[in-house]
Parts: C-alpha cells; structure tokens; sequence
C-alpha cells in the first residue's frame, strides 16, 4: 500500500525502482550503487531518494553514494598539470639545487628505504619522511636567499644567518627557525665534510629554542582564550551523532555529521596525528571484530609501530555508523565487507579518503582547535590526575617516544598544577567519556 506521504509520482518512481531490483510487494532486495547508476538520470536518482526516506530508508545509502557519483561527473575538472596553488615565495623548485645536494637528499632517501625494510645497518639514523620533507625546504629557501643576493648557491655561515634572519623578519617563530635550524645541521652531519659549521648551526638552534622556550606558544594562548576539555569533546561528538541520527537516511546532513562525530570521538580515544588517522583504513590498520575496534599503524613521523587492541567500547558506535550507513541494507558486516581497504574517512564509501586536514577543520569548527591539541589536552590531563608518575600514559597514547616531545605538548598550566596527583588518568578520562556518551547509548 502506497504512502499516503507520497505523491503519485513519488508512488511510481518507487513502484518502477522495485521493478528494476527485481523485487515483489513483499520482498525487495538490497540494492548495490551499480544497481542505482543503472536506474537512472542524475535528476532522476535525486528525486528517488527524496522518496525512499519515507519508503524505504535502507535503500537511501547507496542512492547517495549514486547521486554523489553522479555529480561529481558532472563538475570533476579535466585533468591538467602545473603548479596547484601560489607559485613559493621563499624557495626555489626541488630541481633548481645544486646537484650535490639533492645527491645527498636522495641518499638519506634510499636509507630511509632500506631502514624501513631492516636493511639498514650503518650507524647514521636516516631521517624520516616528513623531516626528510622538512630538510628538503630549508635547502630550497637558503638557495632562495642566496638567488636574491645573486651569488653562488652554498651552505655556508653567511647564506645561512641571511636565511635565519630573513626567516625572522618574516615572522617565523623562534621553535620553526629552531626546527629548520636543526634540519640544516642533520643534513650537514651526514655529508661529514661540515664540523665547523655543524657547530655554528647547533649553537644558532639552542639559541632560538632558549627564545622558544621563554615564549608562549600559539596553542596556550588559544587554550586560554578558548578553554577545552576531552569530556567536552565527547559531548560534541554525541552531539553530533544525535543530529546524524534524526537526518533523513541517506542524506548529506546524515553522512556529515556521523562523520563529524566520528573524527572527534576516534582522535579522543586514539590521538594520533592527523597525518596518521586519516590514512586509517577499514580492515587494514583499522579493525573490527565480535568484541569491538582495534588500531595498529605505523605512524609516518617517527616509523614507530602504534598499536591499541581495544578502542573503548563507546567509540564503536561512531565507527559502525560509517560502515554500515552506506551498506546495503545498512547491516554491519555487510557495510564492513564492502569497505574492506577503504580509508574510514570518506564521503563515498571509502572510494577517496578526506585529507589530514580535513580532521583538523572538524576540530576547528566544532572545538575552535585543531585536531592536534588532543594531544596536548591528553597530556594535561595526565599530568593534571597523576603529575609525572604517568607521563608514560600520554606518550603511549599519542604514539610518542621521548621525555622533550612530552614536554612540548604541555602547557603551562598544567606545570603548574604539578601538585594534583592521585587518580588513574586513563580510567578517568575513559569514565569522564562514558559519562557523557551515556545519553547516546540510552538514544540508540
């Protein structure tokens, strides 16, 4: 019996969808995308799936992910090379360095390979990627500088204080000139010809981190101005799971806000760089079983394994809501099968994954932070409910390795409320969370 919801047209678009699944008055199968591609126009799915939310709402998933197929077709630009975005205003192109270095650079490259395989056996530590990026644009911006000056590309102690004061004016802060700084030294060190000027690198860098050190940093001052908490960020996250829940299925609003939801909640239970979740792949680093969600990456900064067998359980109804809200039929296993080696982060169904900064803008928007300070806000709380006995908690969870990048995370004031002690920081935080999920699960 038809809708009374409906209109007649709306009665027969549904009536020919059935026909075309090959469905009877009692039984319609599950429909797939291709299925849905093959119904109809761009024009005529957008009109379908208007009346499956009231007629049949499981059916809604893959019509979206057609209609968003579709559309994009229809506006994706024809492919074209050259530069994307402003042409670099402090550095000169990859190709335009000297030959000896960017030898070098392909040298701590192919030793970063080799590490990665256990191949490596010599006793220089390669860089990793991102610092290997990082030592990349330094080179180019001391070239840029020596260009302006019209005089030979070197590395030398004069091309090198003209960049660092350049830098300077510029506006860069004293940890970036520090950070860049200590990029130059490592790649003097390993052509091993450099001592002297190692030296004078190193002592320029302790010199502008003893600067950044006596500065508050961009993210205390955001914090104080904008105070937040992690239980806070658990209630955004449920927040937004409960607007999900009450959009129509199958709509944008819906597929938007579970994943909102879900970026909050994962980077709560699982702080990882932005960098790192959002290469997260269903099946792959991220898995699902009888009992729940588990992670294991190797994060990209360090190459260091990241391993956590159990995400809380309150985090699984976040994750479950992306696999199977395109799913035929939205059932889990099935949403689970379909998305196996899919990045979680996708608008449709795991084809092309959202970029790392993509989290941050949900964090920005939702937080008025980036995604990163749940790090800090990890370290804090640790250090707030266990002071130093348990700073080996907050490393574990944000997959970190030293005491100096410990101390990097933590703001001021939590130094100073160095006094608090007592209770165990990762049962609090998880039953400050249960606390305010609890409201969602009663929803659910």
């Amino acid at each position: 019996m038809a809708d009374p919801a409906l209109t007649p047209a709306q009665t027969a678009l549904i009536g020919r969808w059935r026909d075309h699944l090959g469905g009877s008055s009692d039984h319609v199968p599950h429909p797939t995308v291709e299925d849905a591609l093959a119904f109809g126009r761009l024009s005529t799915l957008e009109r379908l799936l208007r009346a499956l939310c009231t007629e049949e709402p499981d059916h809604c998933g893959v019509v979206r992910l057609a209609v968003r197929e579709l559309r994009q077709r229809k506006t994706r630009p024809e492919p074209g090379g050259g530069q994307r975005g402003p042409a670099p205003r402090h550095s000169v192109p990859l190709e335009a360095l000297p030959e000896p270095w960017r030898r070098t650079l392909r040298e701590m490259e192919a030793a970063r390979a080799l590490d990665d395989d256990g191949l490596w056996i010599e006793g220089r530590d390669p860089p990793a990627p991102h610092v290997l990026r990082g030592i990349a644009y330094v080179l180019r911006a001391v070239a840029a500088k020596c260009a302006e000056r019209d005089v030979p590309v070197r590395l030398d102690k004069r091309a090198i204080g003209e960049w660092r004061n350049a830098a300077k004016d510029r506006g860069l802060r004293p940890a970036s000139v520090a950070l860049q700084l200590r990029h130059i030294e490592r790649f003097l060190a390993w052509q091993g010809d450099h001592t002297s000027l190692c030296e004078t690198v190193a002592s320029w860098a302790r010199q502008e981190g003893e600067k950044a050190a006596c500065t508050i940093s961009v993210k205390d001052r955001r914090l104080r101005a904008r105070p937040l908490t992690l239980g806070a960020v658990i209630e955004s996250a449920e927040h937004l799971a409960r607007e999900g829940a009450s959009a129509p299925a199958g709509s944008r609003a819906e597929a938007i806000a579970q994943l909102h939801a879900a970026a909050l909640a994962l980077a709560v239970n699982c702080p990882l760089r932005i960098g790192d979740l959002h290469r997260l792949r269903v099946g792959r680093e991220l898995v699902r079983d009888a009992t729940g969600w588990s992670v294991s990456i190797r994060t990209s900064k360090t190459g260091a394994d990241y391993e956590m067998p159990s995400l809380w359980p309150e985090t699984t109804p976040f994750l479950d809501a992306l696999v199977y809200a395109s799913a035929a039929g939205r059932e889990l296993w099935t949403g689970y099968d379909e998305r196996e080696g899919t990045p979680i982060f996708s608008l449709d169904g795991g084809k092309t994954g959202l970029r790392a900064d993509w989290i941050s803008k949900v964090w920005r928007r939702h937080t008025g932070h980036g995604a990163h300070i749940v790090r800090t806000l990890w370290h804090d709380h640790v250090r707030d409910v266990s002071g130093d006995r348990e700073v080996w908690l907050a490393l574990a969870l944000c997959g970190q390795r030293s005491e100096r990048t410990r101390l990097h995370y933590q703001t001021r004031a939590s130094v100073q409320a160095n006094q608090r002690r007592g209770r165990d920081a990762l049962r609090a935080a998880r039953n400050e969370a249960k606390e305010a999920l609890a409201p969602l699960r009663r929803h659910r």
